[in-house]
């Protein structure tokens, strides 16, 4: 089981390891029996540890967080578990982000046809039946609007055409939708019977074919 403290900040440990201070200003919280992994070469792993105002202010054993201890300060047994400073951030995907690396960045297309010649130079490079992925567009942004569209939304015919040998899937900014080429839809079975998904929607052209 993991124990996991939030906003402690979980920096300048050296100054204060293994430090229990005699007659030491309380701490609001101390954490004892614990498992803590410090990322100190020298002490690695520690006991107990002390926090003041959100920040970690010695950490050592039980017997050296005892100073820290007042009448006010909130003292948890963890029983040896594992505990981790809360690594807390706004709503960043960090695996996205390196993902978005190795693929086509779509972010400051004006327009569809800036995309499809994207795609038309990946195409150009890759090897036949090799996917060609990319993501970032957003059909707000462009100008003008594609034409033909299906509510908004360019049809493939474009995209496919400058692709026929390479599936290609480009995800929308928000990650909630995607433009697949004719090759990428015909791989994974999509036609004018395809059901939509649950919670989704397959955009199809006057004729009831996908349009992407």
């Amino acid at each position: 089981m993991t124990f996991k403290i939030q906003n402690l900040a979980w920096s300048g440990l050296a100054l204060t390891m293994w430090g229990g201070v005699l007659g030491a200003q309380p701490a609001d919280l101390v954490l004892r029996n614990a498992k803590l992994i410090t990322m100190e070469s020298a002490d690695p792993q520690a006991q107990a540890l002390a926090a003041r105002g959100g920040k970690i202010v010695a950490i050592g054993t039980n017997q050296q967080m005892q100073s820290y201890i007042g009448g006010s300060t909130k003292v948890i047994d963890l029983g040896g578990r594992l505990a981790i400073p809360g690594l807390i951030e706004g709503h960043g995907h960090f695996m996205g982000l390196g993902s978005s690396k190795m693929v086509l960045n779509l972010r400051d297309a004006k327009n569809w046809d800036q995309i499809v010649a994207m795609v038309a130079a990946a195409a150009r490079e890759a090897k036949p039946g090799t996917w060609i992925l990319g993501r970032g567009w957003h059909q707000a942004k462009w100008d003008p609007p594609p034409s033909p569209n299906v509510e908004g939304f360019p049809i493939h015919d474009q995209l496919s055409n400058v692709s026929p040998h390479n599936p290609v899937w480009l995800t929308h900014a928000s990650g909630h939708a995607g433009f697949a080429n004719a090759e990428a839809m015909r791989l994974a079975g999509v036609d004018k019977n395809t059901p939509d998904p649950p919670g989704g929607q397959i955009l199809k052209d006057q004729h009831g074919s996908p349009s992407d």
